[in-house]
């Protein structure tokens, strides 16, 4: 059996695993917070800065580079700590202890200003539901956010459509005001904080709290070192506690995009609960069918929300099957606007609807521990010409016109592969296919569609099974097995062009037969 990143995830979570038996009778208390968030947000902590140094170690065995076991006792470096393998043991050189202690010390001093120039403002004080982790894409269109306000309003997802007052995490849009109840800040987090209005002796009692708190873990840190990974997370526990105790956050809103940290403060609010909407579902590991061999994204057993909202019922049950004491609601397809179309597909044509993901190189896959690259540009190019190669036998067959349309899942950026870009331009321009914008009301092009291909796993698919539109999932490499979340036989799979051709063909006869 090769060595492939499935394998390195079941490895690197038995690392975890001894990580944290070794450090469960050693926490040292701090800020009241309980063991298992310390140890939750510790193990978090670790697995965001060494997942990519394991994976690159481990990558060595696939690309033949060794053929020995990575022995226990093997010290690695993270960058901001050292661990060694087998025991899980943390440690620190002193340029690292220094740079892990400055990061503390710069964020507690930061919210010492915060803290000290607030003491004698005259601020506004209204709560607010915090939004972290939407895209600027999905914020605007047409430089307005009457769509994405729209879609609050009318979400079913309960925290957005019920909620009062919106500060939402952006750059882009800072000073547009399409809606009164909505405002957009670069840390929604500190800009309420700066509004709300505690009294001076409410401040006086913050500021008194906040230099208990460094005392605290100068303390802490001496008995319980690995502490110190964390330390920027622990510098804002008294500003958060002032808004948690005053019922300033109403909701805590994230995004899949935290989906690998949610700092202490995200973890310990009392009277408000944490979301996190799930706008994507690509989260399984490629598992290959040399080995079978299953593993799951080393993250996300350690996110700890109080609530999921997903597309899928599936994938609910994957997430509880993950994550202990969650509550999961399945809602349909999460892309930020409703849906605006009803199925309308054309009977002299077929118009058949690609989606594919970006594809980027191997150095970049190895930082997300996947290899082999599945997502590698030639699998994609593969993928791209194999749909285009059946137009003829399509249309000799359904004796109909036969068009594609490529919807790129983003549009260009420097990590990804320009030369399969310039591919699919170019059948753009030769008029093979026909290349939609990537902001392209994903609905409305479904929806017009007799039939969508998805590159496995992206979540179109079920867009499509939404809209009951017949989808697949095409492995152009034929070295995979399935592994989806959907819910129903509207998503199949298949992983050669002749099933390609044959399942396109069935899915095509049975519609026209409805």
């Amino acid at each position: 059996m090769s060595y492939n990143s499935n394998q390195c995830n079941i490895d690197f979570d038995r690392e975890i695993d001894n990580f944290r038996n070794g450090l469960r009778s050693r926490i040292v208390k701090i800020g009241g917070l309980s063991d298992s968030i310390l140890l939750d947000r510790l193990s978090q902590r670790v697995v965001e800065i060494g997942r990519y140094p394991y994976a690159y170690i481990t990558s060595l065995k696939y690309n033949g580079k060794t053929n020995s076991s990575i022995s226990d006792n093997l010290k690695l470096d993270f960058d901001k700590a050292w661990f060694e393998l087998g025991s899980g043991k943390v440690s620190f050189n002193f340029v690292q202890y220094l740079r892990n202690q400055f990061d503390f010390l710069f964020h507690w001093l930061f919210c010492l200003v915060l803290i000290i120039q607030s003491i004698f403002d005259k601020k506004k004080s209204k709560s607010a539901t915090l939004i972290f982790g939407v895209g600027e894409e999905s914020l605007l269109l047409d430089n307005t956010d009457a769509r994405f306000i729209e879609y609050c309003s009318l979400s079913p997802i309960l925290p957005l459509r019920n909620g009062g007052r919106f500060l939402i995490q952006s750059i882009a849009t800072k000073g547009i005001v399409s809606n009164d109840r909505f405002s957009y800040s670069k840390n929604p987090f500190i800009t309420l904080f700066r509004e709300s209005k505690f009294g001076f002796y409410g401040r006086l009692s913050l500021l008194t709290k906040h230099v208990i708190l460094l005392l605290q873990y100068l303390y802490a840190s001496l008995w319980f070192p690995e502490l110190i990974l964390i330390g920027k997370d622990l510098a804002y526990l008294p500003l958060v506690s002032a808004l948690d105790t005053s019922n300033k956050i109403e909701s805590l809103i994230l995004t899949c995009s935290f989906f690998n940290v949610q700092s202490l403060w995200m973890r310990v609010l009392k009277n408000s609960k944490v979301h996190m909407i799930w706008y994507a579902q690509n989260w399984q590991p490629i598992v290959y069918s040399k080995d079978s061999l299953r593993s799951n994204i080393s993250f996300l057993r350690w996110i700890r929300v109080d609530h999921h909202w997903v597309w899928t019922k599936s994938f609910g049950e994957y997430l509880k099957y993950l994550i202990d004491d969650t509550e999961v609601t399945d809602v349909g397809p999460i892309v930020w606007y409703l849906p605006s179309e009803s199925p309308n597909v054309q009977t002299d044509k077929i118009t058949i609807s690609i989606f594919d993901v970006s594809p980027y190189s191997d150095s970049i896959a190895l930082k997300a521990c996947e290899f082999p690259n599945y997502n590698s540009p030639e699998n994609l190019l593969n993928f791209v010409r194999t749909i285009v190669s059946l137009k003829d036998s399509l249309e000799k067959k359904f004796g109909i016109p036969v068009n594609f349309k490529l919807k790129t899942k983003r549009g260009f950026r420097a990590t990804y592969d320009r030369a399969y870009f310039d591919y699919i331009e170019a059948l753009d321009r030769d008029g093979i296919l026909s290349l939609e914008y990537h902001q392209k009301n994903i609905y409305e092009l479904i929806a017009n569609s007799s039939m969508v291909v998805v590159y496995p796993f992206s979540s179109p698919a079920y867009v499509a099974e939404f809209l009951k539109i017949a989808a697949v999932y095409f492995d152009p490499t034929g070295s995979i097995v399935r592994w989806d979340f959907s819910d129903t036989t509207y998503v199949k799979f298949v992983n050669s062009a002749e099933g390609l051709f044959e399942n396109i063909s069935t899915e095509l006869e049975s519609a026209a037969a409805r």
